[in-house]
């Protein structure tokens, strides 16, 4: 049974937000502006949690992959989600680019193509190096240090 067109994909705190910041309150608006858009277009719009296990996936034509700002801190799980749902229905955004997108190694990819990205270095699993050695080898002064998976700019 299909119960909308599309679904805004959001996490839980984005949902009905107690606290509304001013991040909260641009996240809120700019999914209006898209709800709007879609509905003034003839089709039914839901915002939905990633993890909403009351809804049924394959009740919606289309997924449109908001802010999903959880998904790193729940990797496995987001992970399997996104796997068994892109089997019930389609994902505007490809899965292609949201795999790629999801680990920062992206931006090596994006430095190959000539896209000027910050000087970035990565430190693989497994690297035994201290982060002393590699600031001296580097001749760092400071840097930003993050996972691979991860959210923020």
């Amino acid at each position: 049974m299909q119960v909308c067109d599309f679904v805004l994909l959001t996490e839980d705190r984005y949902i009905n937000p107690e606290n509304i910041t001013d991040y909260i309150s641009n996240i809120l608006a700019d999914d209006a502006i898209v709800t709007s858009a879609l509905e003034n277009n003839g089709f039914k719009v839901l915002r939905k949690s990633w993890c909403d296990a009351t809804f049924d996936w394959s009740s919606t034509r289309f997924v449109i992959v908001r802010t999903t700002w959880d998904y790193f801190d729940r990797f496995e799980e987001f992970d399997s989600w996104l796997e068994a749902t892109s089997a019930k229905t389609t994902f505007i955004n490809s899965m292609d680019t949201l795999r790629w997108n999801m680990d920062k190694h992206y931006l090596a990819d994006l430095r190959s193509k000539g896209v000027n990205i910050v000087e970035t270095y990565f430190i693989e699993t497994g690297d035994r190096r201290s982060l002393d050695f590699i600031f001296n080898e580097l001749e760092l002064e400071e840097a930003v240090l993050k996972p691979v998976i991860s959210g923020a700019a």
